[in-house]
């Protein structure tokens, strides 16, 4: 048998008690609402965004650095994003879905990336004016994958170089689906 000695120096009522107080405690605690975090206002979130610029620039600066020191240059992309288009078919329906990503030159990579985001209605007019074009023929395989991709380049390079040379280095697509 167990020795409940300790319980015979209480009065018998106070054990009840104790273990009601200390889950009424437990229970308080419980559903007690958290202390609220004072509302974050502009001054704040302008700070938080300010800090996170700042930390993306140093950031950036130290893999500068680092491609220097190492003569690794880390390949960028720009992604450009979806595009779906009607194929020039007379019997059916169909269509073309590209995911693209654009490779320019390294050196020239953040004002590309900025001029994308810039023009990217006329770089998606251009790409939909140039597919809408094509047949299901023209856009199958691995001819027709590299025409698609040689005729964005074009496309692309005309908007993004402004008559001088082409500054697209590749187009390079994440997703091609023809159905």
């Amino acid at each position: 048998m167990c020795d409940l000695g300790f319980m015979r120096s209480l009065n018998p009522w106070e054990y009840p008690v104790r273990i009601l107080l200390t889950a009424f405690a437990l229970l308080a605690l419980a559903i007690a609402p958290s202390p609220a975090q004072p509302p974050k206002t502009d001054d704040s979130v302008a700070l938080q965004l300010r800090l996170l610029e700042e930390r993306t620039a140093r950031a950036e600066e130290r893999l500068a650095r680092l491609e220097k020191a190492t003569g690794v240059v880390i390949p960028e992309h720009i992604p450009f994003g979806d595009l779906t288009v009607n194929l020039a078919e007379e019997r059916q329906t169909r269509y073309l879905r590209l995911k693209v990503a654009i490779r320019v030159s390294d050196a020239n990579h953040r004002e590309m990336s900025a001029l994308v985001t810039r023009k990217k209605a006329e770089l998606r007019n251009a790409a939909i004016t140039f597919l809408v074009g094509q047949s299901l023929k023209d856009v199958s395989g691995t001819s027709g994958v590299l025409k698609v991709q040689d005729g964005l380049k074009k496309g692309f390079g005309k908007i993004l170089g402004d008559g001088k040379e082409n500054p697209v280095l590749e187009v390079l697509f994440e997703e091609y689906v023809v159905q």
